[in-house]
């Protein structure tokens, strides 16, 4: 006796039922959605201008011997070298001041740490502008931004303190 039943095929032969389509149509919008994020996001943001624009990096608690180690005519690059962050214009090294708690007046003073030394750099250089932010590169121009920088005489990491905005923008 043949245990076959005729209203089924056969095994081999397949046929889509209700959750084969709704696979197939969840599959065709993950991959859809997909391609709209790595092609379309973003294109038409980016101002593919080129902006003249100064902004002022913050070297924190450097040590006395790195102090002179940055020069107005220095190129600063990002540290992997691969991206030209601008031309140091001026450089301004400060004593360190370290905010403190000041417990019998309650109060927060400004300490001055004896041997450390802040680094201001004013840096121009070219940017792009994109989602109202200044770019170079990769590297985003916002204030309080952390950037690995390097110098040919020093890297650190500082954090941009100021972003200047273009002669043509104001």
């Amino acid at each position: 006796m043949n245990n076959v039943n005729p209203a089924r095929p056969a095994k081999g032969k397949g046929h889509f039922n209700i959750i084969d389509i709704l696979i197939i149509i969840f599959i065709l919008l993950v991959a859809g959605g997909a391609v709209f994020l790595f092609i379309f996001t973003g294109t038409g943001a980016a101002d593919k201008t080129a902006y003249d624009i100064e902004y002022q990096l913050w070297y924190d608690q450097q040590r006395p011997e790195f102090s002179d180690r940055i020069k107005a005519g220095d190129k600063v690059y990002d540290l992997s070298g691969e991206y030209a962050l601008g031309e140091v214009v001026a450089v301004d090294v400060r004593p360190c001041i370290v905010d403190s708690y000041d417990k019998m007046s309650e109060q927060m003073i400004g300490t001055i740490m004896p041997d450390r030394y802040s680094i201001y750099v004013t840096v121009k250089g070219k940017a792009t502008k994109k989602n109202e932010a200044y770019y170079i590169g990769p590297v985003r121009l916002v204030v309080g931004s952390r950037i690995d920088t390097r110098y040919p005489d020093f890297q650190s990491t500082a954090s941009c303190v100021q972003v200047g905005v273009p002669v043509s923008e104001e």
